[in-house]
């Protein structure tokens, strides 16, 4: 049975062999069916062993979605640069807490972290989304909203 929709998200960087995975989604999508998709463009190793690849571009996503026999792709990024930074602010914040580091480190490093709790942890998280309209060029983000239908045969001959 084909299907009208396919919907996958944030999985094929878990995938040993991502444009398998994106040709057998096109096999089974009905022509003229929508795919949306999304993966990390970038992300920390997660999910171990099981994270082979680390970000997809639009220009992956152009190719290899095209070759697969999608057209009409929507790429969109998620949030720009600013929201990046707000998440990576808050992801030091966890990394770097003085708690984690122990010890001797940890005590030195606390007064700092203590310090810069608030504006990493609350201030730049909270504007970061506001800030994002003044990214024009979003090539900076967590990732991207892909979505792209399934050329049908007379499109294909076209």
């Amino acid at each position: 049975m084909y299907k009208r929709q396919v919907l996958s998200t944030e999985m094929l960087e878990h995938v040993p062999d991502p444009v398998s995975v994106v040709r057998e989604i096109a096999r089974i999508l009905r022509r003229d069916g929508t795919l949306i998709l999304t993966a990390p463009l970038g992300s920390g190793i997660h999910q171990e062993p099981f994270h082979f690849y680390g970000g997809y571009t639009p220009y992956w996503y152009e190719r290899f979605l095209g070759e697969a026999g999608f057209d009409r792709i929507e790429i969109t990024p998620n949030g720009g640069f600013f929201r990046h930074f707000g998440q990576e602010a808050l992801r030091f914040l966890r990394l770097s807490s003085p708690t984690r580091m122990g010890g001797v480190s940890g005590v030195l490093w606390a007064p700092f972290w203590i310090a810069l709790l608030p504006l990493l942890g609350l201030v730049l998280p909270s504007i970061a989304p506001w800030l994002d309209r003044f990214d024009r060029e979003q090539r900076f983000t967590v990732g991207y909203h892909v979505t792209a239908r399934r050329v049908s045969r007379a499109d294909a001959r076209a």
